[in-house]
C-alpha cells in the first residue's frame, strides 16, 4: 500500500493539474489519452478528436530514455499538435496507421509524488547510469538526500500493454522545499513530459524484471 505525504498546496495543485492533463477525466490506464488508445486508434481518429495537426511528418524516429528497450528500426508517422486539450504540445506516433506512442508536454506540470494516483503501474527510477531502482514511491530513493538529488530524471511505469515514461524536473521551488525538509521517501519534483508507449514496440533488450 502506498502512503503519500502531501501538503495542502501541493495536493490542490496536482488535483487541478490532473484535470488539465486528462481533460477532466481520470485515465483508465496508461493506454489512453483524450479518447485515443494505443494500438487501436488511427490517424483519422486523432484528426476527428483533435482537429488537423500543425505538422504531419513521415519516417520519424522516437526519442525516449527507454529507446534501447524498443524496436530500433521502427519509423513512424508523427502528428504534432500545439496548445491542444489543455497541454502545450501533444505528439502522436503511428505505425501502420495504428497509434503506438502518445507524448504529452504539459502546460501545468503536476507533483511527481502524485503520479501513481493517476496511473496504477509498477514504477522504476532510472538514474544517470541507466540503472533501474524498484518502486521509488513505495521504498523511497536510498542514497539521495537534500542537494544530492538530480535536477532532472525519469520515472518509468510498466503495465501489461504499455510503458509510461515521465520526465521530472527537480528545480526551483520544488528543489528548495525538498532540500529544506530532507525528505527521502518521496519522489520530488514535477512531471513535465509524459510518454505512453505501446509494449508491442518492445524489443529483446527489455530487463527481465519488467516482464514480457
Amino acid at each position: 500500500m502506498r502512503v503519500f505525504r502531501r501538503g495542502s498546496i501541493f495536493l490542490l495543485t496536482s488535483v487541478l493539474a490532473s484535470f488539465v492533463v486528462i481533460g477532466g477525466e481520470r485515465p483508465d490506464s496508461a493506454d489512453t489519452w483524450n479518447g485515443l488508445m494505443l494500438d487501436e486508434s488511427t490517424v483519422e481518429d486523432a484528426v476527428a478528436a483533435l482537429g488537423r495537426p500543425q505538422k504531419d511528418k513521415e519516417d520519424q524516429k522516437l526519442t525516449t530514455t527507454i529507446s534501447n528497450w524498443l524496436d530500433r528500426e521502427a519509423r513512424f508517422r508523427k502528428l504534432e499538435y500545439k496548445k491542444v486539450a489543455g497541454v502545450d504540445h501533444a505528439n502522436f506516433y503511428f505505425l501502420d496507421d495504428h497509434l503506438k506512442v502518445i507524448e504529452i508536454d504539459l502546460k501545468h506540470p503536476f507533483v511527481a509524488a502524485e503520479l501513481p494516483l493517476y496511473y496504477d503501474l509498477r514504477y522504476f527510477f532510472k538514474d544517470d547510469s541507466g540503472i533501474l531502482r524498484p518502486d521509488p514511491f513505495d521504498s523511497g530513493l536510498e542514497g539521495y538526500r537534500r542537494g544530492e538529488f538530480p535536477s532532472t530524471f525519469h520515472v518509468i511505469g510498466v503495465g501489461d500493454s504499455s510503458f509510461l515514461v515521465a520526465f521530472i524536473a527537480h528545480q526551483g521551488v520544488s528543489r528548495m522545499l525538498y532540500e529544506q525538509t530532507g525528505v527521502r521517501s518521496d519522489v520530488p519534483g514535477s512531471v513535465q513530459v509524459i510518454q505512453l508507449i505501446s509494449r508491442l514496440l518492445q524489443g529483446s533488450d527489455v530487463p527481465d524484471r519488467l516482464g514480457r
